[in-house]
């Protein structure tokens, strides 16, 4: 496996961000253990056009590129930052919802 690649992706919308700085630990810590390379990136590193983008073609070169390192990485680690705490709306994604579970497929398999 050439080229095997851990990438974070934060979802923070301001640095410095603590988020962001727990997602990267635990890149560097996966990469280092398994010998793969690191990277980690923020909504910030994709660009100003991420918000106006419905499509790939739409995002700028910065844009593209922190989406392909996103798509090809063997291990994504994705952070999502909470204000003061709050964790509600990530519970409600991630509850095992039946509707959730057929849209995706995921009937096999634990959520």
């Amino acid at each position: 496996m050439t080229n095997a690649t851990v990438v974070g992706f934060s979802g923070n919308l301001a640095r410095p961000s603590k988020t962001r700085g727990l997602v990267g630990h635990f890149v560097n810590e996966i990469a280092g253990r398994h010998g793969l390379a690191a990277a980690t990136f923020d909504r910030d590193d994709v660009g100003p056009t991420l918000g106006a983008a419905r499509w790939t073609r739409d995002l700028d070169d910065t844009g593209r590129k922190v989406l392909d390192a996103v798509v090809g990485a063997e291990v994504l680690v994705v952070g999502s930052p909470t204000y003061k705490g709050s964790y509600r709306p990530v519970q409600a994604l991630l509850r095992p919802d039946r509707s959730l579970r057929d849209r995706l497929y995921l009937n096999t398999r634990e959520l």
